[in-house]
């Protein structure tokens, strides 16, 4: 395999036209990738019946799968007619983004290629952003590079970049410093320490020292994590002349679902709080950080977080939310997995439902 090559990795769950504008632009980069590796999470609304229909894939996977299948179809690409493998993995289980991103970045770097790039299916990349990232490949001290991240209306997305801050932090995941809005407004390059997986590009001499992106995750903060591993290899860039289009924003970036929250007033304000139903995702959110901060965060400082943050969390219940012993029993065990290392994805529901 020829030097620089370059491999992409996109996961996707149900959202399968979002996914199809996404290969699109991959297919579309003036530097053409060498392959791609659709990593499906097991979705259930007809992704591989589009990718058929779109050409991406020549063959539908099995029905019934109790394994990851996987088949390489060819497609060419409109720049220069080259062709672009096609590799689509079908899991057979929903593994959440952390670990459909693992699978990806395994079966790419064990198939050679130079360079990786992570991306999640919602999102679509200016055509030229690989040609503008291959300007660093001779670079022997880079582990990643980034771009800038812009959402439907054309606003930057400031909290996808940035710097590690510890310093006088309340609650962990305030650990990103952003790049500052206004250093976009010219075209740049600034070295960070925090990417996110919606356009990461990933030097494979780095990814053989450090490993993989943690699959036990399963979902948020393996990003951080990957980056903060990633720089004990070398350098992370953020080029902010191209960008990438985050179609379908998580939920807590834009307006809360009426459905999943409710107000709770107290001594005049107006505090938004989580249903039970929708706190599944906020033990990953704590368990990850938590393990995430331990790992790579100074020892007392970790500490002092930690016991803030915690008790902070109890006084809210005890103040805000129904339920109270529920709650407090599943925070208790998402800080407390995530200071003992224990990842077991199913536990939000078994200490929610009983299941």
């Amino acid at each position: 395999m020829s030097k620089d090559t370059t491999c992409a990795v996109v996961v996707t769950y149900n959202r399968k036209e979002l996914l199809i504008e996404c290969l699109e632009s991959l297919k579309s980069q003036t530097k053409p990738l060498n392959a791609i590796y659709i990593i499906d999470n097991a979705s259930t609304d007809g992704t591989p019946f589009l990718l058929l229909q779109k050409e991406f894939i020549e063959k539908l996977p099995p029905d019934e799968l109790d394994y990851n299948w996987e088949k390489c179809f060819l497609v060419n690409s409109p720049v220069d007619n080259s062709e672009i493998k096609i590799y689509y993995v079908r899991m057979c289980e929903n593994t959440g983004g952390a670990g459909g991103f693992y699978e990806g970045v395994k079966r790419a770097y064990e198939k050679g290629y130079d360079w990786i790039w992570l991306t999640d299916g919602d999102t679509s990349h200016n055509n030229y952003l690989l040609e503008r990232f291959s300007i660093y490949f001779e670079r022997d001290d880079l582990a990643a590079l980034t771009n800038k991240v812009i959402d439907n209306s054309d606003k930057i997305l400031i909290k996808t970049a940035g710097n590690l801050n510890f310093n006088g932090i309340k609650y962990p995941m305030n650990i990103l410093k952003p790049v500052e809005e206004k250093k976009y407004e010219k075209d740049s390059v600034h070295e960070i320490e925090l990417a996110t997986f919606v356009s990461l590009l990933v030097n494979r001499k780095a990814i053989e020292e450090v490993g993989f992106p943690k699959r036990e995750f399963f979902i948020h903060f393996d990003d951080w994590e990957f980056c903060l591993r990633l720089l004990k290899f070398g350098k992370i860039f953020l080029i902010t002349d191209c960008a990438s289009m985050h179609k379908e924003l998580p939920q807590k970036t834009v307006m809360p679902n009426k459905e999943k929250f409710y107000e709770k007033k107290f001594l005049g304000n107006i505090y938004l709080r989580q249903t039970l139903d929708n706190l599944s995702f906020t033990y990953f959110d704590i368990r990850n950080i938590t393990w995430t901060t331990k790992t790579h965060c100074p020892r007392l400082l970790f500490y002092r977080l930690l016991f803030t943050v915690f008790i902070k969390d109890i006084i809210a219940i005890i103040l805000f939310d129904n339920e109270k012993v529920t709650r407090i029993k599943f925070t208790a065990n998402a800080y407390t997995d995530g200071f003992r290392g224990i990842f077991d994805n199913k536990k939000p529901q078994k200490l929610l439902y009983n299941k």
